[in-house]
């Protein structure tokens, strides 16, 4: 994993209530990457950014806390919006700025308005869900510490009554569904999963930490392996050439 942008709590809340301020930070980083910005992105990182950081001001989350954005994934290399990371654990929070959703024919997507027209995307309690699979199937030092690891997806423009969107996903697991009028509610689960700062750098650590398979992925893989022959799964390498290493769609295919 490697985050765009790395800030404590406090630092964070203070650069992101001047949204433009983050968002311009975080375009000049990705355009250095060669990853060209959209109009889109920009403005969801202004709306989203600032959102976040007038909820998390004033609350009794550690301001030590550590808080990367545009977190990339070890293997496939898409984004996460948001990690907060405390020494209990770690949050991968996916913030939407949509105002409505409506369900579609295919049980895994909804539809919203996103790029200026409507489509079917895959519901974000299993983006999120996604993330937290990869990390800790990938992610060596996640193992080897016991790090708790949770998914949560905050919805900060839309009201529960605005959206046919299901709170129980197949194949989301555990990933919290957050709307505009539940920020007590994200806040004591942040508090309840993260504890208080964690010591050292932590976000720095994971961020080098070696890309591994877990102990059950590495039994998976095992079984997988034809004893006749000896080959591989064909399982492709986290090393696969990617155009752009900070895209949203970068590397491969999701297989959640």
């Amino acid at each position: 994993m490697e985050s765009l942008c790395r800030f404590t709590l406090q630092e964070f809340i203070a650069r992101a209530q001047d949204g433009s301020r983050l968002a311009g930070l975080l375009e000049t980083r990705l355009v250095a990457a060669g990853c060209p910005v959209t109009e889109g992105e920009y403005r969801s990182w202004q709306n989203s950014l600032s959102a976040l950081a007038g909820l998390l001001s004033g609350t009794s989350l550690d301001p030590g806390i550590q808080v990367g954005l545009e977190v990339r994934m070890p293997l496939s290399g898409r984004r996460a919006d948001v990690i907060l990371a405390g020494a209990d654990g770690l949050v991968v929070l996916e913030l939407k700025q949509w105002r409505q959703v409506s369900l579609s024919s295919d049980p895994c997507r909804v539809m919203t308005r996103t790029g200026g027209c409507l489509q079917a995307v895959l519901h974000p309690c299993l983006q999120a869900a996604g993330y937290v699979s990869e990390l800790s199937s990938w992610n060596q030092v996640l193992q080897e510490r016991a790090l708790s690891l949770h998914g949560a997806v905050w919805l900060h423009n839309m009201d529960r009554q605005q959206g046919e969107l299901p709170l129980e996903v197949p194949g989301s697991g555990s990933v919290s569904l957050f709307f505009a009028g539940d920020g007590g509610a994200l806040i004591r689960c942040l508090q309840s999963s993260l504890g208080p700062a964690p010591a050292g750098d932590l976000l720095g650590i994971l961020q080098s930490a070696p890309v591994r398979p877990g102990p059950g992925l590495r039994r998976l893989l095992t079984d997988m392996i034809r004893p006749e022959t000896g080959a591989s799964s064909g399982l492709p390498s986290h090393s696969l050439h990617r155009s752009c290493p900070f895209s949203k769609t970068a590397g491969l295919r999701s297989w959640w």
